[in-house]
Order: C-alpha cells, then sequence, then structure tokens
C-alpha cells in the first residue's frame, strides 16, 4: 500500500499523448523502444482510415515521438497482422531497427511498411525514411497464417544492430553493421525448446543474450542444463565468440526482465517465491534485484519482501551507474522491506 512518504517520491509526469483509437482484439504489439536522447518508437494498430485505403483491421503506425511527446514523424504499415508483432530499437541518432515480417515499398505520399511472409530487419533514418532492409528467414504459414519466430532486436552502439531469433531448438544471433551487412550470423543448439529471447549490447560491442529454456544448451564449449525450464544469460564477444554461458535460477521465478547498460554487466529484476514458503501467507512474492558484472558474477543483490500476490510482473527495467529504473505491477500490498545480500 502506498504511504505519504511513497507519494513524495513519485516523479512528475512529463507528458501523455494518445495516438489513436486502435482495439485490443485487433492490436498486433504495441511495441515500443526508448533512446538515449528521450526519443521514443511506438509500433501499433491505432487508426484505420478507409479514405487511404486500409480495411479494417488492416493498418498499422510507426510512430516515432521526441523528447516532449511530439510526434517527430508517422509512417504506415500495411497487413498489420496481430500474429506478427514488430520488435523495434532506436539508436543515440534517432535512427529505428524494426525487425518483423514486414519490408518497405515506395507509395504516393512515401514509403510505407507491407506486411510479407520473411523476416526482416528495416532501418530507417532519423526522419523515417527506410535505409535499408536485410531479409533473415522465411516465415512459415500454419492454418493460413504466419508463425513467426521469436525474435528481438537491439541497436549496437557502435552501429548497425543485433537480432536474436529463437526457434524449437536453436538461437540465432545476427551482427548487422550500419549499412546493413552481415558481419557475423552464429547459431546455437538449444534441446528441449526455448522462448522469451532477449538481446543488449554494451558500449564496447559485447552483447548479452537471455531466454527460457529446458533441456540442453551449448555456446560453443560452455554447456548448460536444466530438468525444468530455466532462465539463461549467455555474453557474446564483438566478434560473436562466446564469452560465458550460466543458468539465472531452476526454479520459484514467476517473471523477470534484464537490462544491459552500456557500461557493461547486467541488471536482473525478478519475482521470486520465498524462501520460506510455509513461514510467510499464501501467495507471497518478493521482489529481487540483482546486479552482474561483465564476467557474470553477482556483485549486488537486493530482495524486497512482498505480501500475498505483492508482485505480479515486471514491465520494464533500465540500468546505468549503479542504479536502476523499473516499473511492474503489485498489488495493494506491495514490496515493504529489503534484505540486502
Amino acid at each position: 500500500m502506498e504511504t505519504e512518504a511513497h507519494a513524495a517520491e513519485r516523479a512528475p509526469l512529463a507528458w501523455v499523448r494518445v495516438l489513436g483509437c486502435g482495439a485490443l482484439r485487433l492490436d498486433f504489439g504495441h511495441a515500443v523502444a526508448v533512446g538515449a536522447l528521450g526519443r521514443v518508437l511506438v509500433a501499433g494498430r491505432f487508426d484505420a482510415a478507409p479514405e487511404r485505403g486500409d480495411e479494417p483491421g488492416d493498418a498499422g503506425e510507426l510512430v516515432q515521438l521526441d523528447a516532449k511527446g511530439a510526434a517527430r514523424w508517422r509512417r504506415r504499415i500495411v497487413r498489420a497482422d496481430r500474429h506478427c508483432a514488430p520488435s523495434l530499437a532506436i539508436d543515440d541518432a534517432g535512427e529505428a531497427y524494426v525487425l518483423g515480417a514486414f519490408a518497405p515499398i515506395d507509395a504516393p505520399g512515401g514509403a510505407v511498411l507491407v506486411g510479407m511472409i520473411t523476416l526482416a530487419i528495416t532501418k530507417l533514418d532519423a526522419e523515417g525514411r527506410p535505409v535499408w532492409s536485410v531479409p533473415l528467414a522465411d516465415v512459415p504459414h500454419v492454418d493460413g497464417r504466419p508463425c513467426l519466430p521469436t525474435a528481438r532486436v537491439a541497436a549496437d552502439p557502435l552501429g548497425g544492430a543485433r537480432v536474436v531469433i529463437a526457434r524449437a531448438a536453436a538461437l540465432r544471433v545476427v551482427r548487422l553493421s550500419e549499412t546493413g551487412a552481415v558481419l557475423w550470423d552464429r547459431s546455437f543448439v538449444v534441446g528441449g525448446g526455448m522462448f522469451e529471447p532477449g538481446i543488449g549490447v554494451e558500449a564496447s560491442g559485447a552483447a548479452v543474450l537471455w531466454g527460457c529454456f529446458s533441456g540442453r544448451a551449448r555456446f560453443d564449449d560452455q554447456r548448460i542444463a536444466s530438468a525444468t525450464w530455466a532462465r539463461f544469460l549467455v555474453r557474446l564477444e564483438p566478434d560473436g565468440a562466446v564469452d560465458w554461458a550460466q543458468l539465472l535460477r531452476a526454479g520459484g521465478t514467476d517473471d523477470y526482465s534484464v537490462a544491459v547498460p552500456r557500461e557493461g554487466g547486467v541488471r536482473l529484476a525478478a519475482v521470486v517465491r520465498p524462501h520460506e514458503p510455509g513461514a510467510r501467507e499464501p501467495g507471497a512474492r518478493d521482489l529481487l534485484l540483482a546486479q552482474l558484472d561483465t564476467e557474470g558474477s553477482a556483485i549486488r543483490r537486493v530482495r524486497f519482501r512482498g505480501a500475498a500476490h505483492a508482485c505480479a510482473k515486471v514491465l520494464a527495467l533500465a540500468g546505468a551507474g549503479d542504479g536502476v529504473a523499473l516499473a511492474f505491477t503489485a498489488s495493494q500490498n506491495g514490496p515493504t522491506s529489503a534484505h540486502e545480500n
């Protein structure tokens, strides 16, 4: 429950923008990315305009906002199927990367992104103009619907982007230059299946991968295994070589989020079950924050003790320096005390 002290610590609301009147049943992701300069990139299905030839449930948009919330540019997405939600990234220069089953084509009034049957990454300049588009994988269809592999993109501080693609028993990582050239393309075997892949890039060019898997996984000469669903972290050198790989936690985690700060290392936030379940009220959950160095060793852990169903889901996590910014959903009885180790 919020106290007066907590209320006084809340940051003032800077701005709110309504982008359109979409319908949740037609949503195709509403992906969001935030750049270092405060620019925001949003993709979603907002308004269908019959005068533009849009069919109901067919129109999507890619919108970039400046640090004050004003729209810098808007780009149409045609055939924005709800089964093909994009992943977004934005770099320090305001250039955008869109990963999904979309590619740019020229159309009256400017280029648009059009749905297709290929997973591709498209770079847009700071004004929203397409620079290049690179196909990465075919998208098979099941019962007439696209079966898009789970994929995520991160902007590279050294230029270009990194992409991670997860399929049933493999994890693929691609590094692209600022001109769209593939610098390297690596695949790793993950037996038993995996999902929820993610990727972040340090200022040095090293990348950190994460995801949830079961079975056995091999990352070069690094092997990890788990009989149940577990989370993992893998750090890749700038040339794609594996630095280290490790399990995060074998069980007792309801939700988690990962952030990779520019200076390196990893920030973690997880909703975990208590160590002493019999001594706590049913449904009790704690919030665990952890900081790892570039070698993957934990250098700080803080555990916030929560009441029943206190922490439901971690929504966002960002880290820089010694601090983290965290958004999560909680019941009225949120975390009340912290234990550091």
